[in-house]
C-alpha cells in the first residue's frame, strides 16, 4: 500500500486565507499567550466556540469564557490584542435544579404556544440530566409548581417597568381589583411546628380555595385569549404605532401562557396526594400573585379593546 505524504508548509500554502488557516493561527496564538488571556491560572483544555472578524470566544474548562480580540496581519500572522472575560450564567449542583425548572417550564411555555421546534429544542437539553432512577415525588413537584408562580417572566418585567402607566390606564377600576386582593393565610400550616392533625383539619379548606383561585385564574384568561392574535392591527400600523402594538402582543402572550400554565398545575396539583402544608404554601404563593395577575389581564382586554376600536 502507497504513503502518501504532503509537507505541512504546502498545507499552509493551500489554505492561507482561509478560515481553517484563520482559525488554526488563533488557536496557536492563545496557546502561546495564554497567561495574556487566562491571567495566572492557564485552564488544562481550552475550546473556541465562536470566531468573528475581529475576535473570537473561547471557553475554559474551569468553567470561564473569554472573548479575545485579535489582530490579522498581511501574512496571516495572529497577534492577541486583548483578553476579556464574558459573565454568562452558571450551574453548579447547588442551583442546577433553578436551571432545569426554568428549562422545563420553557417547554411547557412552547407546548402551549404551538411551538413544537422549540419545545423539542428545550427538551434534547435536558436530556443529559435525565435519570430513570429518579422520579419526582408529589411534594417535590408541589414545590416546583410554587416556585414557578414567583418565577420571573416577559410580561411581569415589563409590568413592573409600566406599573404606573397600568394604574393610570385603570384608573378607579383599580380599587375594585384592590377590594379583591386575596390575602395568604396558611403559613401557620406552612410553620414546621404544626401538627399533622392541625394541617388535616385544613385540608377541605385549602383544596376549596385553590378550586377558587383555578376559576378566578380561568376569568383572567378569558380576559386576554384573544391577545396574542393581533396580527391583523400588526399589518394597518407602523413605526411607534408598530412597535407598541408588537410589544403589547408579546406581553399579552406571555401572559396568557403563564395563566393557561398556572391553571393546568392547581388542577393536577389537587388531583393526586399532597401534603396540606405544601398545598397552603402554593395557595398562599397564588394569593401574593393575584393581584399582579388580574391587574395585568384587566390591563390587556381594555387594550385589546381599544385597539381594536374602530378609528
Amino acid at each position: 500500500m502507497s504513503t502518501h505524504f504532503v509537507p505541512t508548509e504546502e498545507i499552509q500554502k493551500l489554505t492561507l486565507g482561509s478560515y481553517e488557516y484563520l482559525a488554526s493561527k488563533i488557536d496557536e496564538a492563545i496557546s502561546k499567550d495564554a497567561k495574556v488571556v487566562f491571567g495566572d491560572v492557564v485552564p488544562n483544555k481550552v475550546e473556541r466556540i465562536g470566531t468573528f472578524a475581529d475576535h473570537v470566544l473561547v471557553a475554559a474548562d474551569d468553567g470561564r469564557f473569554v472573548k479575545v480580540k485579535y489582530e490579522r496581519s498581511a501574512t496571516g500572522a495572529v497577534k492577541i490584542l486583548e483578553a476579556t472575560v464574558v459573565a454568562v450564567p452558571i450551574f453548579t449542583e447547588a442551583n442546577l435544579d433553578t436551571y432545569l425548572m426554568q428549562e422545563a417550564r420553557g417547554i411547557v411555555d412552547s407546548m402551549l404556544a404551538h411551538d413544537g421546534a422549540q419545545a423539542d429544542l428545550k427538551l434534547r437539553s435536558l436530556i443529559p440530566f435525565v435519570s430513570e432512577a429518579q422520579v419526582p415525588t408529589a411534594e417535590q413537584v408541589l414545590t416546583s409548581v410554587t416556585e414557578n408562580v414567583h418565577a420571573d417572566r416577559p410580561w411581569k418585567r415589563l409590568y413592573r417597568e409600566r406599573t404606573a402607566q397600568v394604574s393610570t390606564f385603570l384608573g378607579e377600576s383599580l380599587k375594585g381589583i384592590e377590594s379583591r386582593k386575596l390575602p395568604a393565610k396558611f403559613s401557620k400550616l406552612i410553620a414546621t411546628d404544626a401538627t399533622e392533625a392541625q394541617n388535616a383539619a385544613h385540608k377541605d379548606l385549602v383544596l376549596a380555595d385553590l378550586s377558587y383561585m383555578a376559576e378566578s385564574i380561568g376569568g383572567w384568561l378569558k380576559l386576554v385569549e384573544d391577545a396574542g392574535n393581533l396580527d391583523d392591527i400588526q399589518s394597518k400600523v407602523t413605526g411607534e404605532e408598530l412597535a407598541v402594538v408588537t410589544t403589547f402582543s408579546a406581553f399579552a402572550e406571555d401572559l396568557k401562557r403563564d395563566l393557561q400554565c398556572v391553571r393546568e398545575s392547581i388542577q393536577e396539583s389537587v388531583k393526586v396526594p399532597n401534603s396540606v402544608a405544601g398545598l397552603g404554601k402554593l395557595y398562599d404563593a397564588l394569593a401574593e400573585e393575584s393581584f399582579h395577575y388580574e391587574v395585568a389581564s384587566r390591563f390587556a382586554s381594555m387594550m385589546i379593546e381599544g385597539l381594536r376600536k374602530p378609528e
